[in-house]
C-alpha cells in the first residue's frame, strides 16, 4: 500500500509548499521523488497512480504519496480543481521492517492525565497515516492546510520549523480522524515498552 509513516519523536521536515488550480488539460507530474507528498483537494477531482494503482481526489480528499515510490497522473483530472500539497521528508527508519514491531493505541500517550511523566520510550512510536481519506466534514483541516501554506509563503524567521510544527499538528489531526473511523489502529511501538492494544475508539 506504500504507507507514509511518521515517527512520534521527529517532524516531518517540510520541503516546499504550494496549490495547485488547473486549466485545461493538466496531468499530474510522472516521477519517483525523494520525500512524501501531501495532496489535499479542495475542489474538483485530481487523478494520481502510485505504482499502478489509480486514484481520484475530490472536494475534501487527502492522499499521501510515499517517498521513492512512482506515481503520475491522467486524463482523469478536471478544469477547475484546486489543491493545496506539501513536500516532506521523513525519517530512515521507513525504512526499516516495520512490521516487526506489534500495534498499540497512540491515545493512550496522547490523553493522558496532566500530572503525568512521559518517557522517551513513549515517543518510541510510528503513525502510518492513510493513504486516502476524506475531510470534507473537519473545516479545521483545510484551515490548518492554508495556514501552512499562507506561512510557508510568508518571511517570518525560522518559518522551517514552524512549518515542520504545524505539519506534524495537521498530520495527527488527519490521523486522529483516520483512526476514529478505522476499525484498527495504525500505530505501532515496541510490545514491550508500552501495552499491547489490538484495537479501541478515540
Amino acid at each position: 500500500m506504500h504507507e507514509v509513516i511518521l515517527l512520534g519523536s521527529e517532524y516531518p521536515l517540510v520541503r516546499d509548499v504550494g496549490t495547485t488550480y488547473t486549466q485545461g488539460r493538466w496531468i499530474h507530474p510522472d516521477r519517483v521523488t525523494d520525500y512524501n507528498v501531501c495532496i489535499h483537494c479542495l475542489q474538483g477531482q485530481m487523478q494520481v497512480v502510485e505504482e499502478g494503482k489509480e486514484y481520484f481526489l475530490r472536494d475534501g480528499d487527502i492522499m499521501f504519496l510515499k517517498k521513492g515510490v512512482h506515481h503520475w497522473g491522467g486524463e482523469g483530472t478536471l478544469p477547475g480543481t484546486s489543491t493545496v500539497w506539501i513536500h516532506f521528508y521523513d525519517s530512515p527508519i521507513n525504512q526499516l521492517d516495520l512490521p516487526a514491531m506489534e500495534q498499540t493505541a497512540l491515545h493512550q500517550m496522547l490523553f493522558a492525565p496532566t500530572d503525568q511523566m512521559f518517557s522517551p520510550k513513549q515517543y518510541e512510536c510510528t503513525v502510518v497515516l492513510p493513504k486516502l481519506i476524506n475531510v470534507k466534514g473537519f473545516p479545521h483541516i483545510t484551515r490548518k492546510a492554508r495556514e501552512i501554506y499562507e506561512l510557508y509563503t510568508s518571511t517570518r524567521p525560522f518559518r522551517h520549523l514552524y512549518l515542520s510544527l504545524k505539519t506534524m499538528s495537521l498530520f495527527l489531526n488527519i490521523y486522529r480522524i483516520f483512526t476514529h473511523s478505522s476499525t484498527s489502529w495504525q500505530v505501532r511501538c515496541p510490545r514491550s515498552e508500552i501495552g499491547y492494544v489490538s484495537g479501541g475508539t478515540l
